[in-house]
């Protein structure tokens, strides 16, 4: 099979030797795309000459290549990418201002969020605290810093609950954490809708998450060979796993399962190693790619092949959650009463629109991610 053609990208829309122009919107100037000949989309003359805006760049070229930015403290951190992207000092002070009402030597002080800052809380009061002290209930900084690389500072997202819900027979509130307006209301005006049928019913199957082990060199018929060792071997490859993750094991957990399935790809044969662990309440994925990579040496032992990827898979069919609802003709008509639909019409444009998704990829990556909707009939 032959390679296919490299494909050419261009990044000239992306160039910061050109930073795009600034628009003002009602609390912040965002950068706004420019045309690939230069010329804005927007044709509103009032926006054309905006450059006295905070947030405006000199034009000179950034820097990205800042070496050893993992090792620096925060603030360094916050100096040195400022300096290097031409931030201007309004820039520069919106980087500190997640953490700006606690003192500068607290902000990466463990002692402090743990011993200091619940101790102010409850002397200031929750509401007190939240009002004027918003960063003694934010994530500590240091906690930040801990998580990922290269951490400038914090961020938050809304948080709201969405209302109506039934799930299995119990009401619930459900917790959101969104910036896009209108889907907490839509979520919860679609969960009214469905009270009147018993709510949603939800399932949820056992937590395998997929890990993969990919297998190369396979090459002079030695594919199948390799399969039948491995499948020969499965127990004992089983059971080593567990063995490095005993609570996992003790918790009702582990693999399940060691699969080899044979591709054909424009490099040649190749042989990927499906590794189905129980993960439990966990998401699983350090827990299954550790797994992969334990067991890895011995499949290149059993196999002859050499061991390329020993990683988790985003794809789980094993592990697909389902829900579902009944939202009856009279709700669906009371709910667009303003437009004179009878609830018929709204069924038969739902039914279309469900279908519209199914046939056409287009439609089905951003439709309702996943959702299918199908007739039913009262019994």
């Amino acid at each position: 099979m032959a390679p296919p053609a490299p494909v050419e990208v261009s990044l000239d829309a992306l160039s910061v030797d050109s930073p795009p122009p600034m628009v003002k919107s009602p609390r912040r100037q965002f950068a706004k795309p420019e045309h690939p000949h230069g010329h804005s989309h927007h044709h509103h003359h009032h926006h054309q000459h905006q450059h006295h805006h905070r947030g405006h760049h000199t034009g000179a070229a950034v820097d990205s290549a800042i070496p050893a930015l993992f090792k620096k403290s925060v603030q360094e951190r916050v100096t040195e990418v400022a300096a290097r992207t031409h931030l201007n000092e309004a820039d520069r002070q919106l980087l500190g201002e997640n953490h700006a009402c606690v003192p500068r030597f607290f902000q990466h002080s463990r002692k402090f969020f743990i011993f200091v800052q619940p101790a102010l809380t409850r002397a200031l009061g929750f509401p007190f605290a939240r009002l004027f002290f918003p960063s003694l209930l934010r994530l500590p900084l240091y906690v930040a810093n801990e998580m990922v690389e290269n951490v400038l500072g914090t961020t938050q997202l809304p948080f709201a609950v969405a209302t109506n819900f039934i799930v299995n027979g119990r009401d619930v509130v459900v917790p959101m954490a969104v910036e896009e307006p209108s889907v907490v209301a839509a979520a919860s005006f679609g969960a009214k809708l469905a009270r009147a049928s018993g709510g949603f019913r939800a399932t949820a199957p056992p937590p395998l998450m997929l890990g993969q082990v990919l297998l190369v060199g396979l090459e002079d018929g030695r594919l199948e060979a390799a399969q039948r060792a491995i499948l020969d071997a499965e127990r004992r490859l089983i059971d080593l796993a567990n063995s490095l993750h005993p609570s996992l094991k003790a918790r009702g957990g582990g693999v399940q399962r060691v699969e080899p399935r044979a591709l054909s790809t424009w490099r040649g044969p190749m042989l990927v190693v499906h590794v189905h662990v129980d993960v439990r309440d966990s998401m699983g994925a350090n827990t299954v790619t550790t797994i992969c990579e334990k067991l890895a040496p011995h499949l290149e032992e059993l196999t002859g092949a050499v061991a390329r990827m020993r990683i988790l898979s985003n794809l789980c069919p094993d592990r697909v959650f389902t829900a579902e609802a009944v939202w009856t003709k009279q709700e669906l008509a009371a709910s667009v009463k303003n437009l004179g639909l009878t609830g018929d019409e709204v069924v038969e444009a739902m039914l279309d629109a469900s279908a519209f998704a199914e046939a056409d990829e287009f439609r089905a990556c951003t439709h309702n991610k996943g959702a299918r909707m199908r007739r039913r009939q009262r019994s």
